[in-house]
């Protein structure tokens, strides 16, 4: 009985500790903005803005990011995504069995702007792809590293106030 009592009250500070660890590490996690932004620049090209990154925690064992603004520009400094408390969590349990399942993803304010070039693809994909163009298409990543998998389980989508637009590079016409 005191060895299950004692497992119980460990058990609940872990849990009581996990729940408190982000207000310890906000800052810690904050410090990487820069390292972020730079490191998908050199990657893609493209210029990631992260402001006031945190470390979250809930009470359903997951664990995730928040970004109080997040804006995404093309090297030309034309916006492509701009959202404000944008958010996405990470389920912990499933991580047990080497699965990743995301629980929610959710922000406020979503503008996204995707720009169609002449020959009917988008302009992204320029920045996005450059680097797959080095290697063979058979080339392909076929499993994550330390025997982790996705799952297939959707997750929460939470977006309010969004407005997303095509826009055709040659007439400018949304």
């Amino acid at each position: 009985k005191k060895i299950a009592i004692g497992c119980g009250i460990f058990i609940a500070c872990l849990y009581i500790l996990f729940l408190v660890l982000p207000f310890c590490l906000t800052g810690l996690v904050n410090s990487y903005n820069d390292e972020i932004s730079k490191l998908v620049e050199d990657s893609t090209g493209l210029k990631l803005k992260l402001d006031k990154l945190q470390l979250v925690t809930t009470p359903k064992l997951t664990v995730g990011v928040k970004a109080k603004n997040i804006d995404i520009k093309l090297p030309t400094g034309d916006s492509i995504l701009s959202c404000d408390n944008a958010y996405t969590t990470l389920s912990l349990i499933p991580l047990v069995i080497k699965n990743i399942e995301l629980d929610s993803i959710g922000a406020d304010n979503l503008n996204l702007e995707l720009k169609i070039k002449k020959d009917g693809k988008f302009l992204i994909e320029d920045y996005l792809v450059q680097n797959s163009e080095n290697q063979n298409e058979s080339e392909v990543v076929a499993e994550l590293p330390f025997g982790l998998k996705l799952s297939n389980k959707l997750p929460n989508i939470n977006i309010n106030k969004y407005d997303i637009s095509f826009v055709d590079v040659v007439s400018n016409d949304k």
